[in-house]
């Protein structure tokens, strides 16, 4: 039998509910802490390999809370930080997962801080295709957008500005941020997966003069501009209001990268 009529078969054994386990009625365990579903399967060929670059589409949720997410349009390298989840698909194939808690934290250690109290987090996993390279690469500033226009589509509610995009999320009845004003403000920085890079609310907050260069990303600035004293928002933030074509000198941002800001007014003085 060929290693993909095997897998098939495999795969059917699967969805009838041969080797599940009790834990997740319909799942069947493939390692300590994770379990496995299958949902749809395909005849190719192309199967999981730890030198192939990887095109996949995953959503990652705690309860219905979506906590990580990838587009396919992202091509992924060799030894990519979810390649465990892989190992069980080939291209065409999907799978729901469920997973440990600390299983998830060890392949991705950015979602502690994001991660509330469930025991097991759900993913949803689509291969669309395993590669020997990269292939050619979509040009930086086009896979932005590409991303970010999907971004929008999926979270609903954000409204255009001037090169910009803001959610509403609380009203503001103090006086607005206006130029020389101190101001001080509370954020979380995301990038378009979810994953955070930045947080504030573990201390006082970001206090300083509004309008003052250097001290916020160009993006910050024009989405700050007019908020009220107590008002909450999400902004997304393109690169070129960002960290531009050079990422942030950290290297914590990448280049071409759009970021979604949580922001808060704590104060004006």
């Amino acid at each position: 039998m060929s290693t993909s009529k095997r897998f098939i078969v495999l795969a059917m054994l699967t969805l009838i509910g041969y080797g599940c386990d009790h834990s997740f009625p319909g799942f069947s365990e493939k390692e300590h802490g994770v379990y496995m579903k299958l949902l749809a399967f395909d005849e190719g060929e192309e199967a999981f390999h730890p030198n192939r670059y990887v095109s996949a589409n995953i959503r990652i949720l705690e309860g219905d809370r979506l906590v990580y997410r990838q587009f396919k349009e992202e091509v992924q390298a060799p030894k990519h930080q979810l390649a465990f989840l892989y190992h069980y698909l080939s291209e065409g194939d999907s799978a729901e997962f469920r997973i440990d808690r600390t299983a998830i934290i060890q392949a991705v250690p950015q979602l502690e801080n994001t991660l509330k109290d469930a025991d097991y987090l759900t993913a949803y996993v689509k291969i669309e295709a395993y590669q020997t390279d990269q292939g050619k690469p979509m040009d930086p500033e086009m896979l932005e957008q590409v991303i970010l226009n999907k971004y929008i589509k999926e979270n609903k509610g954000y409204k255009e500005q001037s090169g910009w995009y803001k959610k509403s999320l609380r009203k503001g009845k103090g006086s607005k941020v206006e130029r020389d004003r101190e101001i001080t403000i509370h954020y979380k920085g995301s990038f378009l997966n979810n994953l955070e890079f930045d947080n504030t609310y573990s201390g006082s907050g970001l206090t300083f003069n509004y309008g003052t260069p250097g001290q916020v990303i160009p993006g910050l600035e024009k989405a700050l501009k007019g908020m009220r004293e107590g008002e909450k928002a999400k902004i997304i933030i393109p690169s070129q209001l960002a960290f531009g074509e050079e990422g942030s000198s950290t290297q914590v941002v990448p280049p071409y990268t759009s970021l979604v800001y949580e922001l808060e007014i704590v104060k004006i003085n």
